[in-house]
């Protein structure tokens, strides 16, 4: 017959044995930190603040917890207004007072056009940042059932980075990102030329008209100077395009120094 043991035996054997990992300092500020995780997800048709402060939206933030604790993303309702009265710099405006008011927290968001200023925001207030690829979400169960909602899919996202901490793409400075935007605006103006320039010659060659050689540029005082010659006078809507044309290639051109 096996004698009794205490019952402090029993709940200790039960019990699984953990093995210290870290001094006891340190796990409590990992605790305090991991309690506090954030998620803000992108609303599917507007900013992840402009949802917040619209009253019949989803929430975008989410405790971990699932508890309610990012309510004060949203206006008091005695202040709310209606959203065309609210003016979009305002609702941007808020969120990064809003991290300032928050304990030491993660935040994970997906990758979006708003996601690196956020994160500027957030790292600014002292919180850590995850900016999550739009590519493995999905496998985080963002979505998952054909069930998808803002809050959901915040709630899912915390979860995730709560059992795992969970990869984040590169948030580049703001002097690269702002270098980005120069040379993508600057694409577009040479598309924008590229475009004008292949409709006119698509024009010229209905015409059985043939330049002579030369840069893209001195297109439009080419084409006058042949018209010229020839005693014929452009359409007006190829004038629009050829005035366009000088315009843009100054444009590019400054924008080719504003790059460099």
């Amino acid at each position: 017959m096996t004698p009794d043991r205490p019952n402090s035996v029993l709940a200790a054997a039960e019990e699984p044995t953990r093995q210290p990992s870290a001094a006891p300092a340190q796990r409590a500020e990992a605790a305090a930190l991991l309690g506090n995780e954030v998620a803000v997800h992108r609303a599917s048709t507007r900013n992840a603040l402009e949802a917040h402060t619209l009253e019949d939206s989803h929430a975008t933030c989410c405790h971990r917890s699932g508890e309610q604790g990012i309510t004060d993303l949203h206006p008091p309702s005695a202040s709310r207004m209606e959203p065309s009265s609210r003016s979009a710099s305002s609702r941007l405006g808020r969120l990064p007072e809003v991290f300032k008011t928050w304990p030491t927290s993660r935040v994970v968001m997906e990758a979006s056009a708003e996601a690196f200023k956020i994160a500027d925001a957030a790292l600014a207030a002292g919180h850590q940042v995850r900016v999550v690829p739009g590519t493995l979400v999905r496998l985080l169960g963002v979505g998952e059932h054909g069930v998808k909602n803002d809050q959901r899919d915040a709630r899912q996202l915390s979860k995730a980075s709560w059992q795992t901490d969970v990869p984040s793409v590169h948030i580049p400075s703001a002097a690269a990102r702002e270098l980005k935007s120069i040379c993508g605006a600057r694409d577009v103006l040479v598309g924008m030329q590229r475009t004008l320039s292949n409709n006119v010659r698509g024009w010229l060659r209905t015409q059985l008209w043939k330049l002579p050689g030369g840069k893209m540029v001195t297109l439009p005082e080419r084409l006058r100077t042949h018209a010229r010659a020839s005693e014929r006078e452009l359409p007006e809507h190829i004038e629009r395009q050829l005035t366009m044309l000088t315009q843009v290639a100054e444009q590019v051109k400054a924008a080719t120094q504003q790059a460099r």
